[in-house]
């Protein structure tokens, strides 16, 4: 667990920051959420409001099965989602820090889509490895992530090892 603070370009003040959580093969459960939490409060000691934030993680939070149900989700959804061990205050935790603007996660590796759930952005990035299963069904990728700081908007691009991209319009699930 640890985050990364991004400064501006004097290296003098954050303006966003990027937090990885190692939620391990049991999901946001007790130890990870503890962790967040003091990190959380950590922040608002040291700033009464804290640079927008995006938290990273490997097991999908029950919101992603959520936003897939939903007509808010945009992407493809080729398996179930293995949340297991996964707290249900997770998701009242990152969406009550109030910072924290979007989610990453991963772990099945033949779902990628993405969407706002209660005010927060969520995104299942696409698997970039060919060591693991899945190449023959969902095209191996990678997902960038551009910051305006100034204004702090974002979008999300999914690229390939060929340099093409893919922005679907519609959910597949």
């Amino acid at each position: 667990d640890y985050r990364i603070e991004v400064l501006d370009a004097e290296g003098r003040r954050p303006v966003w920051n990027l937090i990885m959580l190692n939620d391990s093969r049991n999901g946001m459960n007790a130890e990870p959420l503890d962790w967040l939490r003091g990190e959380i409060s950590s922040m608002k000691s040291a700033m009464e409001l804290p640079p927008p934030a995006f938290l990273f993680f490997h097991i999908p939070i029950k919101q992603y099965e959520d936003l897939a149900k939903s007509k808010n989700a945009v992407g493809t959804k080729m398996e179930n989602l293995g949340v297991s061990g996964c707290s249900p205050d997770a998701f009242d935790v990152i969406r009550g820090a109030g910072f924290i603007k979007g989610t990453f996660c991963g772990h099945d590796h033949t779902n990628n889509y993405w969407g706002w759930q209660d005010g927060v952005f969520l995104q299942y990035v696409r698997s970039t490895g060919y060591g693991g299963y899945g190449w023959e069904r969902c095209k191996k990728g990678a997902t960038i992530i551009d910051i305006d700081t100034a204004s702090g908007e974002f979008k999300t691009t999914t690229v390939f090892g060929d340099g093409s991209t893919w922005a679907p319009k519609i959910f597949v699930g």
